[in-house]
């Protein structure tokens, strides 16, 4: 079984109300953007998104569900994202969900 996480993130609305679009700072000019239901995004505070948050045309700070996949050398881990990308990220940038 995976471990669940949280992963910070960027979060705008997205096409449907049901979903936002977020995005995943990787380093240096890289970046990863993905859509996922509106379940798996919390907000700054590790609360649920407001249906009107964020508003049109805004981007808010939060988190991201990610289940971790595996451990990889030099404190990097191998995590799923709801969007079904698979990218790594440090270790450290991973929060516990509560």
């Amino acid at each position: 079984m995976y471990e669940t996480y949280l992963l910070p993130c960027s979060i705008e609305r997205g096409g449907f109300s049901s979903e936002r679009t977020f995005e995943i700072d990787l380093g240096p000019g890289k970046k990863l953007v993905g859509t996922a239901f509106v379940e798996y995004l919390l907000d700054r505070e590790k609360k649920p998104l407001d249906e009107n948050i964020p508003g049109y045309g805004a981007a808010v700070n939060g988190y991201v569900v990610c289940r971790k996949m595996r451990n990889l050398a030099n404190n990097q881990v191998q995590v799923e994202v709801p969007s079904a990308d698979v990218i790594e990220v440090s270790a450290d940038s991973l929060l516990e969900k509560e």
